[in-house]
C-alpha cells in the first residue's frame, strides 16, 4: 500500500461489512495492478464509494439463502 493509505480514516469514513470489505480491497487491488502500481488511499475510497452505491439494492424485498 501507498503512504497515503489511512485505514483509520477509510473505517470512520465507511459503514462496511466484512465481506463489502473484502471486495472494496481486491478492487483496489485490480485498479492499482492495471496501473503497475501500490494501492492509493484514491484507489480505497473508489473502490469504497462503488461498494456503497453498487447495483444490488440492499432494501430490496427479494431474499436470497435464508
Amino acid at each position: 500500500m501507498a503512504n497515503d493509505v489511512d485505514l483509520k480514516c477509510l473505517a470512520g469514513r465507511y459503514n462496511l461489512s466484512g465481506g463489502e470489505i473484502a471486495v472494496a480491497v481486491r478492487n483496489a487491488a485490480t485498479m492499482a495492478a492495471r496501473r503497475n502500481a501500490v494501492i492509493s488511499q484514491a484507489d480505497l475510497v473508489k473502490a469504497c464509494e462503488s461498494e456503497l452505491s453498487g447495483s444490488f439494492d440492499k432494501g430490496s424485498s427479494n431474499s436470497i439463502g435464508f
